[in-house]
This record gives structure tokens, sequence and C-alpha cells, in this order.
């Protein structure tokens, strides 16, 4: 049974909710995740090197995830293009 109008309802957590929670506004640690996921994937890389496993199947996949991590948080957050630009800019330009 629904809430009375006018009334709020307590999120699972305790707070009082005036927002939507959840892929619209992911979290402020998400760029901390994406490092440190990076470097794990970093690190299947290297492994996967180590063993001369096949380049494409099983070496780059780390790195095809990692794109995919990336991609959502870049196309987000323009601070992290300005940080980490994909393309420069030329000289005299806007």
């Amino acid at each position: 049974m629904p809430p009375p109008a006018g009334q709020r309802v307590l999120s699972p957590a305790g707070r009082h909710s005036a927002r939507p929670h959840g892929a619209l506004h992911p979290p402020r640690t998400a760029v901390l995740g994406g490092l440190l996921l990076t470097g794990y994937l970093g690190g299947g890389v290297a492994a996967n090197l180590r063993l001369e496993n096949s380049l494409f199947s099983h070496t780059l996949f780390p790195v095809y995830f990692g794109v995919l991590v990336w991609a959502p948080r870049l196309l987000r957050n323009a601070r992290l293009v300005e940080v980490l630009p994909l393309v420069r800019r030329r000289e005299g330009s806007a």
C-alpha cells in the first residue's frame, strides 16, 4: 500500500531521499574505482603477455574492458575530459 500523499518515505539507509538514485547519479568515488580497476586490468594484461596467450582474444581483453569502464565516465564528466584529453587542441583554437 503506497504512503499517503504528501508524506516522505525513508530510504533503506534511513535518510530522506529528494532525488532518484541509480544510474543517473553515479557515486562520487566512480573515478577512483575506475583508476583502481584500470590498475587491476593492467596486471591482467601483464600476466597474459608473460604467458604468451593469444593477443586479441586473451591479452587485450582487459584493455577492451577498460575502455568500457572509462567511456561512460569521460562522456559524463567534463572535468575528466580536461584532465585526460583524447584529442589535442590546435594552437589558437578555442
